[in-house]
């Protein structure tokens, strides 16, 4: 349950978690968070793709995600056209998303993951919404095409 980038990764048993053993348990408390509180927001959470749970907002199914971010391994030179080895950054990010359209929040000078997780609700509540719009549309015009 390791990547090559030395993160345990959870997708296997449905959890779309990466993170390094240091960053582990708060990667699973985060995670639990945002289950919570999409609970709380009458959104339903279902198992799909694969086994990886879905907050599904609006009706429109949004993957979750918690991951630690990484960079490059220093001093270390490759090929070109070769893959550099990276590592652990230390610093998280959570993300919803829906096939390429995606929402997220990341860790950094504006602060921890946990005091952005409401901005990143909002955010999905938005992207579910464009996405319902979206797909009406598009099968209002296949059924006027129909007609």
């Amino acid at each position: 349950m390791s990547d090559r980038d030395g993160l345990l990764d959870f997708r296997p048993v449905g959890l779309h978690i990466e993170s390094s053993p240091e960053l582990l348990p708060r990667a699973l408390k985060i995670f639990a968070r945002v289950l919570r509180a999409a609970e709380e927001r009458g959104w339903s959470i279902e198992r799909r793709e694969g086994g990886i749970l879905h907050l599904v907002v609006e009706t429109v199914p949004l993957a979750l995600a918690v991951m630690e971010r990484t960079e490059p391994a220093p001093e270390i030179r490759v090929r070109p056209g070769e893959r550099r080895p990276r590592i652990p950054s230390g610093t998280l990010k959570v993300t919803l998303s829906e096939g390429w359209r995606y929402v997220r929040v990341f860790e950094g000078r504006a602060g921890r993951v946990e005091k952005k997780l409401p901005d990143l609700f909002a955010k999905a509540a938005s992207l579910a919404s464009e996405i319902a719009i979206r797909e009406q549309q598009t099968w209002g015009r296949a059924a006027g095409a129909r007609a």
